[in-house]
C-alpha cells in the first residue's frame, strides 16, 4: 500500500490508498523512518546522519552455533551485530563506510559469506595497554546527582532518571568501600581482556538466507510524535544507531503506550483522535526514546573512537560495568524498557 494520509476530514482523517480512500478516526503512522504518512501530516523531524551504512540481511549458521545468543564485534568502521532468528537462520547488521558497504553488497555470496566469518571470527591483534598506573582511585559516589545531570541542565532530563537509579541501586546494594574494592581489580583485568586469552567465537556463517541491501544511519526524532488524527510510532516517530539493537525495543514501547492511552480513553468516551488524549502518549515517550536515542549517540562516539588510551578506559568501563551487578541490573531493565 503506498500512502499519503493526514488531511483532516472532521471526524476522522482521510488516507488515500490503491483501492480508493479511508476514513479513519486515527491513523496510526508505523510505515518507516521515511514515513509517508509523517509527511502528509506535516510532522517534522530534526537530527543527522552518521556517514554511515548499515549491510543488512539474513544468514544461515553452522548448526554447533544455533543457540539463542546475540553477537557483536566492534570494528574500527563500525560495530557488526549477529542476531539470532529460527531455524538456525540469525539476522547481520554490519555498520560501515558507505563505500565499503556498497563493496560488501556487491560481493559474490562466497565472498561475501569468506569475509564475514573472516571478521566475525578472527581475534584480531590485542589491544595495548597505557604504561603507567592500571587506575587512579576512584572518588566517592556523589550524595547527589552531579549539578550536570540536574533536571534544570541540559543533559539532566536525557540522563538524571537513569543516573539517579543507578546511584540509588548502588547505594542500597552495599557500602561504597567494598564497592570500590569490587570495581578496582575488576576494571584493570579487563585491560587485559584483549590480550592472549582465548573468548568464545561466536558461529560460522554458512549461507545466505536474504538478499543484502544497505540503509543510512541517522539519529532522527519527529519534532512531535502526534498531529492532527495522526500518531507515529517505531522508526516513523524517531531512528537510532543499530550498535545496540534498541530500535524495535522503542518501537514495542511506542505501541505499548500508545494502546495504553487508547484504552483509556475508550473507556472514557473520548474521541481516539483527540488531541489531548494523543499528547499523553507524546509526552511519555518521546522523552523516553530521546534519553536512549542520546546514550547510544554517545556510545557510537565512544566507539568509534581508536585512540589506545580510549579503547583501554571503553574496555575497563565495560568490565567494571559487568562487575558491579546493581549497576548493571539498571542498565538492563531501562535497555529493556523495563
Amino acid at each position: 500500500v503506498g500512502a499519503g494520509a493526514g488531511a483532516d476530514g472532521g471526524d476522522g482523517s482521510v488516507v488515500e490508498v490503491e483501492r480508493g480512500e479511508v476514513t479513519a478516526r486515527l491513523v496510526v503512522a508505523a510505515d518507516g523512518a521515511q514515513s509517508p504518512t509523517r509527511k502528509a501530516a506535516g510532522l517534522h523531524t530534526w537530527g543527522w546522519g552518521y556517514g554511515q551504512r548499515a549491510v543488512v540481511a539474513t544468514v544461515q549458521v553452522s548448526e554447533e552455533g544455533n543457540t539463542p545468543t546475540a553477537w557483536q564485534r566492534f570494528l574500527p568502521k563500525g560495530p557488526l551485530a549477529l542476531l539470532p532468528l529460527f531455524d538456525g537462520t540469525s539476522s547481520i547488521v554490519w555498520s560501515t563506510d558507505p563505500r565499503t558497504a556498497d563493496k560488501l553488497c556487491k560481493m559474490d555470496e562466497e565472498e561475501f559469506i569468506a569475509e564475514l566469518n573472516k571478521v566475525l571470527c578472527d581475534q584480531g591483534p590485542a589491544t595495548p595497554k597505557p604504561s603507567g598506573p592500571s587506575l587512579p582511585p576512584l572518588p566517592p559516589l556523589p550524595a547527589a546527582l552531579p549539578k550536570s545531570l540536574h533536571p534544570s541542565s541540559l543533559l539532566g532530563p536525557l540522563f538524571g532518571p537513569v543516573v539517579s537509579a543507578a546511584a540509588s541501586g548502588l547505594a542500597a546494594a552495599s557500602p561504597v568501600k567494598s564497592l570500590v574494592e569490587k570495581v578496582i581489580p575488576a576494571a584493570t583485568e579487563a585491560a587485559e581482556l584483549t590480550g592472549d586469552r582465548p573468548f568464545t567465537l561466536p558461529p560460522r556463517v554458512v549461507g545466505m538466507a536474504s538478499r543484502r541491501f544497505a540503509i543510512d544511519l541517522n539519529f532522527a526524532s519527529a519534532a512531535t510524535y502526534t498531529g492532527p488524527r495522526v500518531a507515529l510510532v517505531g522508526d516513523a516517530a524517531h531512528t537510532i544507531h543499530p550498535m545496540a539493537g534498541q530500535g524495535l525495543n522503542l518501537g514495542i514501547g511506542d505501541v505499548m503506550s500508545l494502546a495504553a492511552v487508547l484504552d483509556e480513553g475508550a473507556k472514557s468516551g473520548l474521541d481516539l483522535g483527540d488531541p489531548g488524549l494523543l499528547s499523553r502518549y507524546d509526552k511519555e515517550r518521546r522523552p523516553v526514546n530521546l534519553r536512549m536515542q542520546g546514550g547510544l549517540d554517545i556510545l557510537h562516539h565512544l566507539f568509534g573512537s581508536t585512540p589506545t588510551p580510549m579503547l583501554w578506559a571503553r574496555n575497563t568501563g565495560m568490565a567494571a560495568l559487568n562487575a558491579v551487578p546493581p549497576l548493571k541490573s539498571v542498565v538492563t531493565k531501562y535497555a529493556m524498557g523495563l
